[in-house]
């Protein structure tokens, strides 16, 4: 009797770990739905690099207007690559650092990243990849899609524009999930956050 007992605790256990699993997948991708990363990646940790890596988030985010009027793509054309490395290339140049620069697109995994009014789970994100040199130093991101992007230390906030862009892509309950408005959905952002942290680890 015991024994059947213990064997249907564990099935329970283990169909609400699927079911874990799978409500957690359906957020992520929910919630990444619509967002695209920026992620410079400095040639090294030397004091140039990353003041190099630096310059050329600045540059990069004060011609994305110019670059992309009606907004950032998940997958950009190659004209629109070669825009975006022409303007590290130019930043390159006026440091006179002699290595070049490179722009990738693809899904790639990031960190929670926390804004003053929402939080974004850890987990896979479209993202424009800019990689400087040899790609070995520590790495800046933001969200460029919808504008998210600042350039100072502050912790900044999404504005009325970008939270609308947000509830639009993803849905009002993933909203509430990454608003620090809506306390009552603190579990559900743990759990998206606790999954992708464990399918990065396994990978």
């Amino acid at each position: 009797m015991k024994r059947k007992i213990f064997l249907r605790c564990i099935i329970v256990v283990f169909l609400v770990g699927v079911l874990a699993v799978g409500v957690s997948e359906y957020m992520q991708r929910d919630i990444s739905s619509g967002i695209v990363r920026l992620h410079i990646i400095a040639n090294s940790d030397s004091s140039t690099d990353q003041k190099v890596k630096l310059a050329v988030r600045d540059e990069v985010i004060e011609a994305q207007s110019e670059l992309f009027p009606d907004g950032v793509k998940r997958r950009l054309t190659n004209k629109e690559k070669q825009n975006i490395t022409s303007v590290a290339l130019d930043v390159l140049e006026d440091y006179g650092v002699g290595y070049g620069a490179r722009v990738e697109t693809g899904k790639f995994y990031f960190p929670t990243k926390e804004y003053e009014n929402i939080t974004l789970p850890a987990g896979e994100y479209d993202a424009v990849r800019v990689i400087l040199g040899e790609g070995r130093g520590k790495n800046w991101w933001c969200v460029m899609y919808p504008p998210l992007c600042f350039t100072d230390s502050a912790v900044g906030k999404a504005d009325k524009k970008s939270e609308s862009i947000f509830r639009e892509s993803m849905g009002e309950f993933q909203y509430d999930i990454i608003s620090k408005e809506s306390i009552k959905t603190v579990p559900a952002f743990k759990l998206v956050e606790i999954w992708s942290a464990i399918k990065e680890k396994i990978k």
